[in-house]
């Protein structure tokens, strides 16, 4: 990487360095021999390679400077979404008990005892567990053949993936410990929770969402329902709809509502869960506490990355925020070159043009006439830089669609908001050598000349 550095660094000083060099070795022998200052005719004023340059770089810059702006409205409104759950005062830890090679029984009584720790700790108002962690990205995927129903498709389970279902017959599912819901504070819209009478000898149930239930059972009363899955503890048994909760985002807080299964843990056992605590208050000061009792139930389970749910969404929203985050750095990059360019073109052209500028000012042009003069020759530049990106930004807008939450590729407000921050900017580049053109002293001009 350094040596590929390197060699573009160099490539490019040679290459922008060529231009003015090959202009050097071709100068006008009338001009020199009449020691005379060469002004440039009304075309090469406005089409030299330097002016478009500076075309390019507002351009460029616009373009970027769009895109930062869309991933950011986007940031935004997935930062406002509602996961469907209290996320305040929350906290996350990886139990992967499938390291110790816990049996059944060791792993349910390890779950239990756990869960009782948490909550004797002051200030910590429940604890449950689930096997898929929420906003993490992991999903499970089982197929489900509702009880009457012929097309109800092939019955299995996938972790992370597709299915082996026909369309509409898959959903996702999660294996939950007691007080889950309490704990996440889902609310429960009908029915009952997980309880006691749950227990590994007593028929399966489970709870669903609401999108589920309209999906599987429309114009039904899921309550009471039957179906089966594919999951190996389940041995073809008919699992019962027990109850309703409201719909929460499971992988991610940009996904469209999914249909989802919750089945208690007793009945389905897993080696390998997430562990959630609920706090009374700002939980930071508990992750210490919650490692020490964990590690004290079992000194050989690592503990390495306990977070409160909030960190959680915010590792959910990293690859979002660093495409925000690197757009709008190319993008400032991209502006601040364009200013350079736009201060440099002009500040050049000024010391080349001192004695057209003399010229007019001896002939009775005002200082207000020769700033005019020259903000608007450097606007026009911008302008030209802006229309082309403007342009560039509406058709390449369309690529980036998959990226953006709820944010339409043709927002309003960020391409009306880009443009008037580049011509802000710019015209603060014309500005300084237009007063310095203001300050040109016809006589000293007219001498020098």
């Amino acid at each position: 990487m350094l040596l590929f550095s390197l060699v573009l660094s160099v490539a490019t000083g040679l290459v922008f360095g060529a231009a003015p060099a090959i202009q050097a070795s071709r100068p006008g022998l009338v001009p020199a021999l009449k020691d005379e200052a060469f002004v440039p005719d009304g075309r090469s004023r406005w089409f030299n390679l330097k002016k478009m340059l500076v075309v390019a770089e507002v351009a460029l810059s616009m373009l970027l400077l769009i895109a930062a702006g869309l991933f950011i409205r986007s940031l935004r409104v997935m930062q406002a979404i509602d996961p469907g759950f209290a996320v305040d005062q929350l906290v996350t830890a990886p139990l992967g008990v499938n390291i110790l090679r816990y049996t059944k029984a060791q792993g349910r009584e390890f779950y239990r005892r756990a869960t009782e720790r948490m909550e004797q700790i002051p200030g910590v108002q429940s604890a449950s567990v689930a096997r898929v962690a929420v906003l993490t990205g992991g999903a499970r995927v089982v197929t489900l053949a509702v009880e009457g129903r012929a097309d109800s498709g092939e019955r299995g389970q996938s972790e992370g993936g597709g299915s082996r279902a026909t369309a509409g017959q898959t959903a996702l599912a999660n294996v939950i410990g007691p007080g889950f819901f309490t704990t996440l504070g889902i609310p429960l819209v009908r029915g009952r929770d997980f309880g006691a009478i749950d227990s590994e000898d007593s028929p399966l149930v489970a709870i669903v969402n609401e999108t589920m239930a309209r999906q599987f059972f429309p114009g039904e009363d899921p309550l009471g329902k039957r179906f089966t899955t594919g999951f190996a503890n389940a041995n073809g048994q008919w699992t019962q709809v027990v109850g309703i909760v409201r719909d929460t985002k499971y992988a991610s807080l940009g996904e469209a509502a999914q249909a989802i299964v919750y089945m208690p843990l007793v009945q389905r056992h897993e080696t390998g869960v997430t562990l959630y605590v609920r706090a009374t208050a700002p939980p930071g000061p508990l992750v210490t506490q919650i490692r020490r009792e964990i590690q004290a139930l079992e000194p050989n389970l690592p503990v390495p990355n306990i977070q409160t749910m909030h960190d959680t969404i915010a590792t959910s929203l990293y690859a979002p925020r660093m495409g925000a985050m690197l757009l709008t750095v190319f993008g400032a990059l991209a502006l601040l070159l364009a200013s350079l360019g736009v201060y440099g073109v002009l500040a050049f052209s000024i010391s080349r043009r001192t004695r057209e500028i003399g010229i007019r000012m001896a002939l009775g042009a005002d200082r207000r006439r020769v700033f005019g003069l020259v903000i608007g020759e450097g606007m026009w530049l911008v302008g030209v830089g802006l229309a082309i990106g403007l342009g560039a930004g509406l058709y390449f807008a369309g690529t980036i669609k998959s990226f953006l939450y709820d944010v339409d590729t043709r927002d309003v407000t960020t391409f009306a908001s880009v443009p008037c921050l580049l011509a802000a900017v710019a015209l603060l580049a014309c500005y300084l050598p237009a007063r310095r053109a203001m300050t040109v002293d016809p006589m000293v001009a007219l001498r020098d000349s």
